[in-house]
């Protein structure tokens, strides 16, 4: 039987998002908005600003959520938008300044959801802003995981090494037969 090469990897590994709350407890405005702060302050940027992302997006979305309050929706637009500053310096120079616009502003219309309990737009430009949200998370995480690749590389003092291919480099012909 032969074993997986994902076999020790959990699914976070591939798939960031907020964990579990602890005790049952829901994450709080408070957990986001301290999220979004470390971004700003440049620790650990991709990871922060991907988790809260992440965590904008779990609490935006849920069916029982509570609205939030004006002062709460201040609260995590103004976090954000000081984390969107310091993504906009901090951020690789060839990584679009575009993407980093269209992933904020899909975030903070994602807030603006949260806020009401009900689009201010149409649903089709509420789930574009979601998912511009999520493309610029991912590559959040993407860039996190090439630094845990770098990472690895030093501690093992070698080059990276690609895995062993599981697909051969040319795809086999097939003949494609006519039932004529």
């Amino acid at each position: 039987m032969s074993k997986s090469i994902f076999e020790t990897y959990a699914d976070e590994d591939f798939s960031p998002g907020p964990p579990d709350p602890p005790d049952g407890t829901e994450f709080d405005v408070e957990h986001v908005v301290s999220i979004l702060k470390a971004a700003a302050a440049g620790i650990d940027l991709e990871s922060q600003l991907s988790y809260a992302l992440s965590s904008i997006e779990y609490h935006s979305y849920r069916s029982n959520r509570r609205a939030l309050e004006v002062d709460e929706r201040l609260a995590i637009l103004n976090a954000l938008e000081r984390a969107y500053r310091t993504a906009w310096r901090r951020l690789a120079p060839e990584y679009p300044r575009a993407q980093i616009v269209a992933g904020m502003r899909g975030a903070a219309a994602m807030v603006d959801y949260w806020h009401t309990k009900r689009p201010i737009v149409a649903y089709d430009v509420l789930y574009d802003a979601k998912a511009l949200a999520r493309c610029f998370r991912n590559d959040l995480h993407n860039a996190c995981l090439r630094q845990e690749m770098a990472n690895r590389e030093r501690g093992r003092g070698a080059a990276f090494e690609e895995p062993r291919p599981i697909f051969p480099a040319e795809p086999p012909a097939i003949v494609f037969l006519n039932a004529a």
